[in-house]
């Protein structure tokens, strides 16, 4: 038994085979995190471009506020655009808020209507409240105080390799906002 201890034989491959082993679970956990990153940066794109159609709507809808009905276009466009971008597309929700302010106080922006409109299996929590964000606002040039949108979009990140939990959801927030003016 003693001399089994003491052969020497075999050990430089045990050594590599371990440190192989540990740099490919390296690598994995590289790349997935990686990829993770990579879908932060595709919901912080979709934010702002959601947000953009939501700022642009009141062209088409002339100027009338956000309804049930127009969030439910944009969670189905959002659900479209997006079916290459996301593996599972049940795994993204987004959630649309606006705020209007009183036309007749030209000194404060005062809010008077706060609508929210959330889609989606997962809850898109943003920090602040929305009207906390009314000391932003704009009082425009034709003598009104803008209303505001912001949309929040959250997503579950998946996993590149099928382990069982991701490693990189415990490091990156998947969730994005962007606050934009009306026209």
């Amino acid at each position: 038994m003693k001399n089994f201890f003491k052969q020497k034989k075999g050990s430089i491959t045990i050594e590599a085979s371990v440190l192989f082993g540990l740099f490919v679970l390296l690598i994995m956990v590289i790349a997935d995190v990686g990829s993770v990153l990579l879908m932060k940066q595709r919901l912080d794109r979709l934010a702002y471009s959601l947000a953009s159609i939501v700022r642009e709507r009141t062209v088409l809808y002339n100027n009338e506020p956000l309804d049930e009905l127009q969030a439910d276009e944009i969670y189905t466009m959002t659900r479209n655009l997006t079916k290459s971008m996301f593996r599972d597309a049940d795994n993204l929700s987004i959630k649309i808020e606006s705020i209007e302010f009183d036309k007749s106080n030209k000194t404060t922006a005062i809010p008077t209507n706060t609508k929210a409109y959330a889609r989606g299996n997962m809850v898109c929590a943003q920090g602040t409240d929305i009207n906390t964000l009314s000391e932003a606002a704009i009082y425009t040039p034709v003598s009104q105080w803008s209303p505001m949108y912001r949309v929040s979009v959250c997503a579950k990140p998946t996993s590149n390799f099928y382990m069982k939990t991701n490693v990189a959801t415990n490091l990156v927030d998947m969730t994005s906002a962007a606050v934009v003016y009306a026209r």
